[in-house]
């Protein structure tokens, strides 16, 4: 494995180093209207004891929602305006540690950026968890399963193709959306005749700046629950050589076992960006660089009528 990553990082695959002209940081605006991800109530682990409230701003920080507290999951929906929509849809799974949620940051304006380019969007505001609670993945996965599998399900009702839905996880929603696709044969949530008899797999994944993908217990591999194989859908990465947050290892590994089963893949790798850029202007390239890097590719992929 050691040889392969140098490999490619010796081959410069996708390391960006110019800042491409046109869309920068959307405003996040307030969404259409917002569906319940379980109408019947959560399936799984509900760990916040914590109420839904939104921190306050960290001192001498961008700028950023933070919402904690979530036990009731939803899906905001931001329709894309009737003169671009273009009937592709991209659900949102924003980061935050799992202990919370960056709403707007990677959440909101990813939505408006979206929009602007003919794409419906639905933010996934998943249940959060306590600092340090154990797998607080479980519950996540299973609402970004259910989401795609209800997007699905009321796709003309969205005006959307049910055979081009995505799902975008950044962070730790990253994290979450690579083991919800990765284990789309077998839902991690009892299935229902009325929603969940359309697949939850989604067309595409987007994984920008992914949180921990490696194995707790051997950095080497990934986490035993990402499960590469030929059924995953075309994927798109983003991440930044110099994350301390997110090692790049982890998507490095993720894209050559990608490669390895034939699952068409691109990856974006910066020199600089750290952790948590999302997508507004700055004085490196990346958060103005991928949204547009992800554009092209869905249009080369088809994803993009």
């Amino acid at each position: 494995m050691k040889t392969n990553l140098a490999l490619l990082l010796c081959l410069g695959l996708g390391f960006c180093c110019c800042i491409a002209p046109g869309l920068g940081a959307a405003t996040a605006p307030e969404p259409a209207q917002t569906l319940p991800v379980w109408p019947d109530g959560a399936q799984g682990p509900v760990n916040d004891k914590a109420p839904e409230r939104v921190l306050p701003d960290v001192p001498n920080s961008k700028k950023v929602v933070r919402l904690e507290g979530v036990t009731e999951p939803t899906l905001q929906v931001y329709p894309a305006p009737k003169d671009k929509a273009n009937g592709t849809a991209v659900i949102i799974c924003p980061g935050g540690g799992f202990s919370k949620l960056a709403l707007d940051l990677e959440g909101g304006e990813v939505a408006a950026n979206l929009n602007e380019n003919g794409v419906t969007a639905f933010v996934l505001k998943y249940r959060t968890s306590p600092g340090g609670s154990k797998d607080p993945q479980l519950g996540p996965v299973m609402d970004a399963q259910r989401s795609v599998a209800l997007v699905r399900k009321r796709a003309a009702e969205f005006g959307v193709d049910p055979a081009r839905i995505g799902l975008l996880g950044i962070s730790a929603g990253g994290q979450v959306a690579v083991i919800a696709t990765s284990n789309h044969a077998s839902p991690t949530y009892k299935t229902t005749e009325n929603i969940d008899a359309a697949s939850c797999r989604p067309d595409f994944l987007a994984l920008v700046y992914p949180w921990k993908l490696q194995d707790a217990a051997d950095a080497s591999k990934l986490r035993a629950d990402i499960k590469v194989d030929k059924t995953m859908p075309p994927v798109f990465i983003a991440h930044a050589a110099d994350d301390k947050g997110a090692k790049i290892e982890g998507s490095l590994f993720l894209f050559l076992q990608l490669q390895a089963a034939g699952v068409p893949t691109e990856a974006h790798l910066y020199a600089k960006g750290g952790h948590g850029f999302g997508l507004r202007p700055a004085d490196v390239p990346c958060p103005t660089d991928w949204p547009q890097r992800l554009a092209a590719w869905m249009k080369v992929m088809q994803l993009v009528k």
